[in-house]
């Protein structure tokens, strides 16, 4: 058996290589330059755009209806004031559970 020769192996692992290299740049020609900076950077941006669009979105709020009844039997009528607050751009509020509440408007 003979040896193989560094001219051999050298010429082998070169050519390994630059096939290696190949695929590399073919592989960025077809996807582009791939890092974990700039899907992180468009994440940020989609999860701002989607923020904002749900802030912007159309709401309707009690204070855009009328409340049919009297205003103590609604307050008598509350089930449940949850803990967490609500921060809003009026303000910060539970949300509030009403049994049996009728609310008329528009929408």
């Amino acid at each position: 058996m003979e040896k193989p020769k560094a001219d051999n192996l050298d010429s082998f692992f070169s050519l390994i290589g630059s096939e290696k290299k190949k695929k590399i740049e073919e592989k960025k020609e077809l996807i582009g330059e791939i890092s974990l900076e700039t899907m992180f950077q468009d994440m940020a941006v989609e999860t701002a755009r989607v923020k904002k669009e749900l802030f912007e979105k159309e709401k309707t709020s009690i204070e855009s209806a009328t409340i049919a009844g009297d205003i103590m039997e609604l307050l008598k009528n509350i089930i449940q004031v949850e803990s967490k607050q609500v921060f809003t751009h009026q303000g910060v509020s539970p949300h509030i559970w009403v049994e049996e509440l009728a609310i008329t408007g528009d929408k």
